[in-house]
Formats: structure tokens, C-alpha cells, sequence
């Protein structure tokens, strides 16, 4: 895997119990971790890798040498602009475990994720 050389920052927000005891979920209160190890960026994605998912909204598909702890809740920030899951981190094992890595969906951020 060929490191592209963008900075991959997690961005996990804070868990809140509103008043009605309902979880609501708080990027500004966001805890933010740098992504290590190589990573490739690339536009797009394809249906081989996605399957069913809707891939109108796939702007960047990003494969992560590894599994680093990333949540469908996370939001991802590449040099500064930050964008949403769609679905979940799918994560590959190879048979030696050298070769496992993790590819993410990723759309534009707009608003607040659902």
C-alpha cells in the first residue's frame, strides 16, 4: 500500500444523555486523533468493494494499512476537511496478517450525520 501522504484525523464525538434521557451524539465537543501508519487516498469507489450501497455520495475512499479504532459515528478529516462514513469501517484480514487493512466510504460532511 502506497502512502499518499494526507493527514487522517479521527474525530469521535462526545457521547450527551439529553433531558428526555436520550443519546444525542456532540462533534463539538469531539475528541480528535491523528490516524498513524500509511493510508492511500483515492476519489470514488467502486461497486467490487461497496456491494449494495448507494455510491452517489462516495467522494473518497480511503484503505488504512492495519484496523485502527474507527466508528460509523466517527467523522474523518483529511488536510483539514472533514467528511462522514457511509456505513460501516469494512475490515480485511489477510491469511499472515501483514497484508490486513481497513477501507472506508467516505461523503462530504454536511450538517450533522443522522
Amino acid at each position: 500500500m502506497i502512502d499518499t501522504g494526507e493527514t487522517l484525523v479521527r474525530v469521535r464525538p462526545a457521547k450527551i444523555v439529553n433531558a428526555r434521557n436520550d443519546t444525542e451524539y456532540d462533534y463539538d465537543e469531539a475528541t480528535r486523533y491523528t490516524i498513524p501508519g500509511r493510508r492511500f487516498v483515492e476519489p470514488g469507489a467502486s461497486a467490487d468493494e461497496f456491494g449494495d450501497r448507494d455510491l452517489t455520495s462516495i467522494e473518497l475512499t480511503v484503505r488504512i494499512y492495519g484496523h485502527p479504532d474507527i466508528d460509523r459515528r466517527d467523522a474523518i478529516e483529511i488536510d483539514g476537511v472533514r467528511y462522514r462514513l457511509e456505513g460501516k469501517p469494512l475490515r480485511h484480514r489477510s491469511a499472515s496478517r501483514r497484508l490486513d487493512h481497513t477501507v472506508l466510504a467516505l461523503a462530504r460532511w454536511e450538517g450533522s450525520p443522522s
